[in-house]
């Protein structure tokens, strides 16, 4: 740790150490002496230079999501299943990007913006018209006994991503 505290952070500033301690620390890393003391006001300027610098580096992978509304249908991942289940904002939280929402069993949970993906579905009224139900305006499911039927023509395929093929003599 001496020695991680001792090497300068580049070639125009001090290691972390002579920030805090003002003064070379002793350590086995090879080190140049300076004669002269370093001026506080230029490092200061340089460490918040390097601190923008770093700012704009991080900041370009990412992007601005829009704010939501109360009401707004939206989706939200479920942590045991790993799939995305609709839910509906009921209000904005004191915390920053972070929403409360009202999931389709009835939870009330807070999550942040990021956590929440915007869909195009419309609300429908619940029979007693206190809750919103969001409407899917997806196909219906299609029953099992059709969908044993598409699965029987499909080779079996394991989760290695070999496909299983089953021996011709059994068709006889």
């Amino acid at each position: 740790m001496l020695s991680l505290r001792a090497t300068p952070i580049d070639n125009h500033l001090p290691s972390p150490g002579e920030l805090l301690f003002n003064r070379k620390i002793r350590s086995s890393l090879p080190t140049k002496i300076q004669n002269t003391q370093p001026d506080r006001d230029k490092l200061s300027e340089r460490l918040v230079e390097r601190q923008s610098q770093q700012k704009i580096n991080f900041d370009k992978g990412t992007r601005h999501l829009s704010p939501m509304i109360p009401g707004q249908v939206v989706r939200v991942k479920d942590p045991t299943s790993a799939l995305w289940k609709p839910a509906t904002i009921s209000k904005q939280s004191t915390e920053p990007r972070s929403y409360e929402i009202l999931t389709e069993t009835g939870q009330t949970l807070r999550r942040n913006r990021r956590h929440l993906k915007e869909t195009g579905e419309k609300m429908v009224p619940h029979a007693t018209g206190e809750d919103l139900e969001p409407q899917h305006s997806q196909t219906p499911h299609k029953t099992n006994d059709s969908n044993q039927n598409t699965n029987h023509n499909k080779p079996y395929i394991t989760r290695s991503g070999r496909i299983v093929k089953p021996r011709q003599i059994l068709d006889v």
